[in-house]
């Protein structure tokens, strides 16, 4: 993890220098939040304005560029870097497509301390929504449940937006007795 975190410092320090705004998703976010041990790559997300600025900043250690071309990810922009054999995903307009739907990622962050350093993360709520659009993650989702019922750590500002967005009423029921396990309240939404 040491080595994952060094080039998360060296990716994350060029940015806050040139003054873009990301968020840290993935298995680096839920590892914040001591939800898994280890990582395997580093995902950060975007806004697309922020998308040539990025490039360039970049641009010596881009090792795959592209559009999204898998139907679940309309994602406007991909970079994938490699940093001292470190893979760096970066997501521009992060978007998932479902049913007759598309999932826009909103960039909200916070600030979480990891190894003495200030790094700027995405929500957890709303990777526990990204994470049950995307199939296979079943374990991650229930990760953060555990986490939500077990801690009640909850933005439930963010929540309840996610909960009012356009999303599959399947999911849209889990998270909505999620939180009324949490509070002990029922909500209509």
């Amino acid at each position: 993890m040491n080595s994952i975190l060094s080039c998360l410092s060296l990716v994350t320090s060029k940015l806050n220098e040139a003054n873009i705004k990301y968020g840290i998703g993935g298995s680096l976010l839920l590892y914040s939040y001591g939800l898994v041990s280890t990582c395997n790559d580093i995902d950060i997300l975007f806004n697309d304005k922020d998308y040539e600025a990025v490039k360039n900043l970049f641009v010596c250690d881009i090792y795959y560029e592209k559009q999204s071309e898998h139907p679940l990810y309309k994602t406007s922009h991909m970079i994938e870097l490699k940093i001292n054999g470190i893979e760096i995903d970066m997501m521009f307009d992060f978007k998932i497509a479902f049913d007759e739907y598309s999932y826009v990622y909103k960039l909200l962050t916070n600030k979480r301390l990891i190894n003495g350093v200030i790094f700027d993360f995405s929500l957890l709520e709303d990777w526990y929504l990204i994470y049950q659009l995307i199939s296979g993650r079943e374990e991650k989702v229930k990760l953060i449940e555990d986490y939500f019922l077990t801690s009640k750590n909850i933005n439930f500002n963010q929540y309840h937006l996610l909960i009012d967005s356009q999303i599959p009423n399947g999911i849209r029921a889990r998270m909505t007795s999620l939180v009324t396990i949490i509070t002990d309240h029922n909500f209509d939404f």
